[in-house]
């Protein structure tokens, strides 16, 4: 609601939007990183069948449900195939808040709101790799998908060397030091110097971040280390919102009603009872599935997190841009008042 105020379509006071756009790229580069710091494999392991037959089961099903309707009314196939992307991703940070605030964080349908919600982040890495692919950029597919598999083995190894060797060394040496603002600038510092090296190679700033996270996630100062930054992800999180908001036209939204309510009724209808079912795949009760469906049927912020390199890829006109802006904040908005109802 900031950002719709403070916004070119609202009342204009925010002149500099390219600085918005810089520091909502660091809530986005926080937010990948905290999500990789969670993501050990330790937790995989414990949320196995949620995370990946459910996850995938939503993902994969929401996509082609998608894309069959995109593509039955005329949509280029590979633009129906992004929109299916956009559309799989739920809230993390919104459902993840409201389950810490209720309490609710380990009853089963939190935990399977969660697990799916968490593979849906994931997936927006290879996401991210596929976009080129899908824009027709990469003409020679093969030399394209085996240039990328060199760089991400490059990097992995380079990561996985940072974790075993280096940064259990350097994580020791900074605690003995018992200085708090020293640990604090260490994590930043690691999280910004692999998603440097992950840039260099050409690959997205949110791998890159996602990867920094990963080498934290097992590290015997995780717990300490995830505390630090979670106020910066915050305040950097709460930038990228605004940013979403400035880009949102309210005048388009009132000139275009009945549509816009047609596509969010839409929306949390297919995502709802695609999630349900996936819930309800792996063994769950009705009630969990109802649930956990309900709490999954927002779009969530890595759809925008998709959506930047996409306007570059042309996958967007300024309309389709407008509309998918104006459902995403309203399915956003609702989710709260649809958990609580649930």
């Amino acid at each position: 609601l900031t950002g719709v105020v403070v916004g070119p379509y609202g009342l204009g006071l925010v002149k500099d939007a390219q600085m918005v756009e810089v520091l909502a790229e660091i809530g986005i580069i926080f937010l990948l990183f905290t999500i990789g710091m969670q993501f050990s494999f330790k937790t995989l392991f414990e949320m196995k069948k949620i995370v990946l037959v459910a996850g995938t089961v939503q993902v994969v099903l929401t996509i082609l449900a998608v894309y069959a309707i995109m593509y039955f009314f005329g949509t280029p196939a590979g633009i129906a195939l992004f929109f299916g992307f956009l559309i799989c991703h739920s809230s993390t940070t919104i459902t993840l808040k409201i389950f810490q605030e209720r309490a609710e964080v380990n009853t089963p349908y939190a935990r399977s709101t969660l697990g799916i919600s968490l593979y849906q982040d994931i997936m927006t890495v290879p996401m991210l790799i596929a976009l080129p692919i899908l824009a027709g950029r990469e003409a020679d597919l093969t030399g394209a998908m085996l240039n990328l598999g060199v760089t991400l083995v490059l990097l992995l190894v380079v990561v996985l060397a940072m974790a075993v060797w280096i940064l259990p060394r350097i994580m020791t040496r900074i605690a003995v030091v018992r200085n708090s603002e020293i640990f604090l600038l260490s994590i930043i510092l690691i999280c910004f110097v692999i998603t440097y090296i992950s840039s260099s190679l050409g690959l997205s700033l949110a791998l890159g971040a996602f990867l920094a996270g990963l080498t934290l996630s097992e590290s015997e100062y995780f717990h300490q280390a995830f505390a630090s930054i979670i106020p910066f992800r915050d305040i950097f999180t709460s930038f990228f919102f605004i940013s979403v908001g400035m880009l949102l036209n309210l005048w388009f939204v009132l000139q275009n009603p009945v549509m816009i309510i047609v596509l969010v009724i839409g929306v949390l209808i297919l995502k709802a009872v695609i999630a349900a079912g996936s819930t309800l795949l792996i063994g769950q009760s009705l009630r969990t599935s109802l649930l956990a469906g309900l709490a999954l049927c927002n779009i969530g912020e890595f759809a925008f997190v998709l959506s930047v390199p996409g306007k570059e890829y042309g996958f967007f006109t300024e309309t389709t841009d407008q509309f998918f802006l104006a459902v995403a904040v309203i399915t956003m908005a609702l989710t709260p008042f649809i958990i609580n109802a649930g």
